[in-house]
């Protein structure tokens, strides 16, 4: 049995956080707070508001949650084994594509706010350019 690991992220928008793992691909997410899932399919004592469920990781991971903590911040819940073996799935690792998802949503969210209109291009590099633009009145 794999130990979950709490994992400090500067996550405080959960909209972002929703979106940056739909943009790593994780578009089936479970909300509302819940018991964390292993490996084996039992239940595990860590609790998150936001699943990844395991069966959409690899074939032999738990469950990633992030959970809501006092204050608004959000934190990442992952297993020891997890933070291996997707370090091996995203380039890069996890947790760094994870905050590069995350910090693109958020100032593309803040640009939105602002009534900008955003086109977002990905460089064959990866990188992300986002282009805001608004007419003045």
């Amino acid at each position: 049995m794999s130990a979950f690991v709490d994992v400090d992220v500067e996550i405080k928008n959960e909209t972002a956080l929703v979106n940056a793992l739909r943009r790593m691909g994780y578009e089936q997410l479970r909300h509302g707070r819940q018991k964390l899932v292993g490996y084996q399919g039992d239940q595990r004592k860590e609790e998150a508001d936001i699943v990844v469920d395991r069966r959409h990781l690899t074939s032999a991971s738990n469950d990633l949650g992030f959970r809501k903590e006092e204050g608004g911040k959000w934190k990442m819940i992952i297993s020891e084994y997890d933070k291996s073996a997707l370090s091996r799935k995203h380039e890069g690792g996890f947790e760094k594509q994870f905050k590069s998802a995350y910090s693109v949503e958020v100032s593309k969210l803040a640009l939105k706010k602002q009534k900008y209109k955003v086109t977002e291009t990905v460089q064959d590099d990866g990188t992300v350019e986002l282009v805001a633009v608004r007419w003045a009145k």
